[in-house]
């Protein structure tokens, strides 16, 4: 969401909330895309707006409904064919007869759109979207933004990508929903279209209806999105949001850590890290990041201490064991650096490089035999590899200098 567009919703949400509205969503309309518009009027005049407007003309669309005032608990009204869950199936199902339909002859909605939500979950996802455009052309029951939720989802299944959004926005079109926001935005982001899902996001923070759950689950989303982007305000902007609604997170503070570092603030980055550790002290990403921060920093014996930690913790990071690696050379500490990677080259697919620091360490940790054993796996893959012969005469030179001392 762009500045202006958060200025916007705040200042309308305002407005509109003292006279009795509620500000639904406000959707930026950008040339030559108009997600959403339900009616061809609307189309229209959008295109009327574009025809003779000047290239700094903004163009939105404003949903807004009446604040719904609260029943006394006497007078609450039945909940609704569209929320309720029958208790009981319908007279005509009792009798034996077609359960698609309710004795009065309509459609019986609810019961096809549990059929749809089996078709889908099975797989069937022709047969799930027919019966979507039934219950959607049915015209009953409020359920338009419903049907054409699961339909973009079985375009979704299927791959389709462009019709699944073109569905989704027509979903939040008739009745934005945070199921649908979210859908939408993990689709944009399938298609490379990260910058819209990101305002699609944060459309969706704005929902009233939404929980602490659900907004705490948007912010890290779009948090990540603006982080792909380079976008470290924004990004920074929506953890810190998340931290609000989940104070004691490691996660997002680890999430903090790799936005600074990326973005070359290491200090910065080494206070998230440092504090995601101290949150939950067996995240061994935080002590992996901690690690790579004081690398980085220059405080190599520090480094090697946080990522021994990590990989104790945590043995399947490619992260911390490269890092290791490094340390280990250039501070000349082997011991804990060679039982990490031993048993970490024995639950990964064989890698040459790792398995040549592997005979590396056991070199300069006078482990001759298991040396030799190394850097004969390295020959058995690669034939040709200079440094495993290399590592392989050392030894021998070693074992015949013995030989003749005795």
């Amino acid at each position: 969401m762009t500045d202006l567009t958060q200025e916007l919703y705040e200042a309308l949400g305002s407005r509109l909330g003292g006279g009795g509205y509620d500000l639904v969503d406000l959707v930026p309309l950008k040339p030559g895309r108009a997600p959403g518009v339900k009616f061809q009027g609307l189309e229209e005049a959008i295109r009327q707006f574009e025809s003779d407007r000047d290239g700094d003309l903004m163009t939105y669309v404003v949903q807004v409904r009446p604040v719904k005032k609260a029943i006394p608990s006497a007078m609450q009204a039945p909940p609704s064919a569209e929320t309720a869950a029958p208790t009981a199936a319908p007279a005509a199902t009792r009798a034996g007869q077609d359960p698609v339909y309710l004795a009065d002859g309509s459609l019986n909605l609810p019961f096809l759109e549990r059929n749809a939500q089996i078709l889908l979950s099975a797989g069937e996802t022709l047969l799930a979207r027919n019966v979507y455009k039934t219950i959607m052309t049915s015209g009953g029951g409020g359920r338009t933004a419903v049907a054409l939720m699961g339909i973009g989802r079985s375009f979704e299944v299927e791959g389709k990508l462009e019709e699944a959004v073109a569905n989704f926005e027509e979903s939040i079109a008739f009745h934005p929903s945070v199921e649908a926001f979210r859908r939408l935005a993990s689709a944009l982001v399938g298609l490379s279209k990260e910058q819209y899902a990101a305002e699609v996001l944060e459309r969706a923070c704005q929902q009233k209806e939404a929980t602490d759950r659900e907004k705490l689950e948007i912010l890290k989303f779009a948090g990540q999105i603006r982080a792909r982007l380079k976008d470290t305000a924004r990004a920074e902007a929506h953890y810190r949001s998340a931290l609000d609604l989940e104070p004691q997170s490691g996660e997002l503070r680890c999430s903090l850590g790799s936005l600074f570092l990326q973005a070359g603030e290491v200090e910065r980055a080494r206070q998230a890290y440092e504090e995601a550790t101290v949150a939950d002290a067996r995240n061994a990403q935080a002590w992996t990041g901690l690690g790579i921060c004081c690398y980085t920093l220059g405080e190599k014996r520090k480094a090697y201490g946080h990522l021994v930690r990590a990989l104790t913790i945590d043995l399947n990071s490619s992260s911390a064991i490269f890092y290791l690696m490094k340390c280990a050379f250039e501070i000349k500490r082997y011991k804990e650096a060679e039982v990490l990677l031993r048993n970490y080259v024995e639950i990964t697919p064989v890698n040459v490089n790792l398995l040549y620091s592997l005979a590396g360490l056991q070199f300069h940790l006078g482990k001759f035999e298991a040396c030799s054993k190394t850097a004969g796996r390295i020959l058995s893959v690669r034939p040709e590899h200079k440094g495993a012969s290399h590592l392989l005469q050392l030894v021998r030179e070693r074992a015949d200098a013995a030989a003749a001392g005795r």
